[in-house]
């Protein structure tokens, strides 16, 4: 159930990179575009890929 949460939270981000992206290059192109959106794709992964590595190395810690 926690990867599916830092998923969403990576769906979030992206979301926010890309919307934000859209409207400051709406008229800056296709191209602009398209990378705005790879940018979100990018981050969505990255961010929950990331949070997901975090949370399993937190649990995998020995106790000192």
């Amino acid at each position: 159930m926690e990867g599916l949460r830092y998923a969403n939270i990576g769906i979030v981000v992206g979301a926010v990179i890309t919307v934000v992206g859209v409207l400051i290059f709406r008229d800056s192109g296709e191209a602009a575009l398209q990378l705005v959106g790879f940018a979100g794709f990018t981050a969505t992964l990255a961010v929950g890929f990331t949070l997901g590595e975090r949370a399993r190395r937190r649990k995998s810690r020995r106790p000192q």
